[in-house]
């Protein structure tokens, strides 16, 4: 697959969900060499291009989907997600937290700047 930012105009085949997840991998690393390192750039740099090739229903995961509802439950009334105090949550309940609260941070720019854009049409 060519540089996904160089303009080439390179025909791939999708044939199956794991040829999405390549070219998702291949925007990461090509992101990776334009600095676009941080999560917010990344997420960013992978939701801007993902329409150019596949439908966001094809990345959807019923654990994420999970792990998301779980986190908004908790965050909306208090509650912590497991029982016991934040050093007794597994480890991978913390680092999904993060990723979501950083995803839903971006989201939320995202919508803020398009209603700041369309107040000035």
């Amino acid at each position: 697959m060519g540089n996904v930012f160089s303009g080439r105009n390179d025909t791939v085949e999708i044939k199956n969900n794991n040829d999405i997840w390549d070219i998702i991998f291949e925007i990461k690393k090509e992101g990776d060499s334009y600095g676009i390192t941080d999560m917010t750039g990344c997420i960013t740099n992978i939701y801007a291009h993902l329409p150019l090739f596949a439908c966001k229903n094809s990345v959807y995961s019923k654990d994420t989907q999970k792990a998301i509802e779980r986190y908004i439950y908790c965050e909306k009334f208090g509650v912590p997600p497991f029982k016991g105090a934040y050093g007794d949550q597994p480890k991978k309940w913390i680092d999904t937290t993060f990723v979501i609260r950083n995803a839903l941070a971006i989201k939320e720019d995202f919508e803020i700047k398009k209603i700041r854009a369309n107040k000035g049409k």
